[in-house]
């Protein structure tokens, strides 16, 4: 019978409610990754529209995109700069329904 893989999931024994699964946390390039993901995807910015604002290749960002490749403060200072937005955004978990944390208020026209 074959194992499941470990990254899956992780087991935790509790004594009175025996073995239970839970997803693992993600990492802090998960987060940062899925952050810049999301904001691409909620301002319509494509990946290769990335790597053009970056100055680098469609390469370069797709691994980005998959959580494969570390994303450099260099880079991530340069996103913050393209959106306005700040760097502390893309180290917090966020939802996708989480819209209001991706607008910028001073650049909020909205009543």
């Amino acid at each position: 019978m074959p194992s499941t893989p470990r990254l899956l999931h992780t087991a935790t024994v509790a004594p009175s409610v025996g073995v239970q699964f839970r997803t693992p946390t993600p990492s802090m390039r998960e987060i940062v990754c899925e952050n810049i993901r999301i904001l691409c995807c909620t301002r319509e910015v494509t990946r290769r529209d990335l790597a053009t604002m970056l100055g680098i290749s469609y390469n370069a960002v797709h691994p980005i995109w998959n959580h494969k490749r570390k994303v450099s403060a260099e880079e991530l200072w340069s996103i913050a700069a393209i959106f306005e937005i700040p760097v502390e955004r893309f180290y917090t978990l966020h939802d996708w329904n989480d819209s209001w944390s991706w607008t910028n208020p001073e650049r909020n026209t909205n009543g």
